[in-house]
């Protein structure tokens, strides 16, 4: 009997584990879809403008005051779109665990203030004060001063986000025995008890279907826990519950003893500084191509443009160049091989790849193919430039 009563025993707590690991995975795949809706929700809502201002563009009419609000929209709400990818990109980085920090003495305080800086239109245009108790003297950590801004620009962003008009979010910066604290207080919609555990989960929100009332991927949160923890510190998350606004806690730990490094004044772009260099830009999608030609030609540059690698590979045989720009996905042959292609009848050919596959492995088979630089699109002509230049000067 006793034998037999433990068997029953065993079964029904096996049967209650698979039960629980059923329940685990069911609502798992539905954090998954929803976040997927999410994903498709947010990246066609900035999209919706961006192809009705443009028709309107197209068509005329506008006017001058039209014009210039449609370009603002377009700008605007590309720039969000932009943004809403990179995240995505930076989550696929973590998840493959290909996501590494330079570390270099920062001062916290200086990230903190250009945090500030580039939340504070938004706060001011929502009606939300943003508040700072950042101290007088450095506080210095060793880690990527970007990515310590992106930390707190997600925190602050989301914040200012859950703050309704007339809140306040406020942020603080200690130095303390254990290490350095970021404090990042608002008086927003809080944090239910339920949902508190489960805030830097890559595919939860508290906010989710077609009712939800704040946009975005609800990425932001996870991917400042990771690069704090990529920096040896921890993100923690407080609130007293729903209406009584939340408090996340940044620690890292503080360097001891840190070396003054010179600081090197950028100096100013020449208004040509492509003048005298010849490029050949390959490019398929028609309207990145024109846009590309007009670009460099403004900033000096001498440009021949070929929509595919065929057209590309005839070009290149009775010209010289001193640059290719290549898209990577291209029709028939990719820019990889077409580069490859290239570099067998010129030797040293130099060239960067402008790309939407905007993955690791993507980025590695570029660099492998021969590119020197891989930029991501959305592009930007003026990084591009600059990235043009300092390549053919080094």
């Amino acid at each position: 009997v006793t034998e037999r009563r433990q068997a029953e025993i065993e079964r029904e707590a096996s049967l209650a584990r698979t039960e629980a690991a059923r329940r685990s995975a069911e609502a798992a795949s539905r954090a998954k879809d929803e976040f997927l809706a999410t994903v498709s929700h947010e990246l066609r809502t900035p999209l919706t403008p961006i192809l009705a201002w443009a028709d309107l563009l197209h068509e005329g009419g506008l006017g001058a005051d039209g014009t210039s609000q449609a370009l603002a929209v377009i700008q605007r709400s590309a720039r969000t779109q932009a943004r809403l990818i990179d995240d995505l990109l930076d989550m696929s980085r973590i998840v493959a665990g290909e996501w590494e920090v330079t570390r270099r003495p920062v001062d916290l305080r200086g990230v903190l203030v250009a945090a500030l800086d580039v939340v504070g239109p938004a706060a001011a245009a929502k009606g939300v004060t943003l508040g700072h108790e950042l101290g007088d003297g450095p506080v210095e950590v060793a880690g990527d001063a970007d990515r310590l801004q992106q930390v707190v620009w997600n925190l602050l962003s989301n914040a200012v986000k859950f703050t309704p008009r007339g809140g306040l979010v406020t942020v603080a910066l200690r130095r303390e025995d254990d290490g350095a604290r970021v404090i990042v207080r608002d008086t927003g919609e809080g944090i239910d008890a339920e949902i508190l555990p489960l805030i830097f989960d890559r595919f939860r929100q508290a906010d989710t279907g077609a009712s939800r009332r704040f946009g975005g991927l609800g990425l932001g949160l996870s991917i400042a826990k990771n690069l704090v923890e990529l920096h040896g510190g921890t993100l923690t998350a407080s609130s007293e519950g729903r209406g009584r606004g939340a408090e996340l806690v940044v620690t890292l730990p503080v360097t001891t003893s840190v070396q003054e490094t010179a600081r090197e004044t950028p100096a100013q772009p020449a208004l040509r500084p492509l003048a005298d260099t010849s490029l050949l830009v390959v490019e398929d999608d028609d309207a990145t191509r024109v846009m590309l030609d007009v670009a460099l030609r403004n900033f000096g540059a001498s440009v021949t443009t070929a929509a595919s690698a065929a057209e590309a590979m005839k070009v290149v045989d009775s010209r010289h160049f001193d640059l290719v720009v290549s898209d990577i996905g291209l029709p028939g042959e990719d820019g990889c091989t077409m580069l490859e292609r290239m570099r067998r009848t010129r030797a040293g050919l130099r060239a960067i790849a402008v790309t939407a596959y905007a993955s690791p492995s993507e980025r590695d088979r570029a660099l492998a193919a021969g590119f020197e630089r891989w930029i991501p699109k959305p592009i930007d002509p003026v990084a591009l430039a600059e990235e043009i230049r300092r390549l053919l000067s080094s």
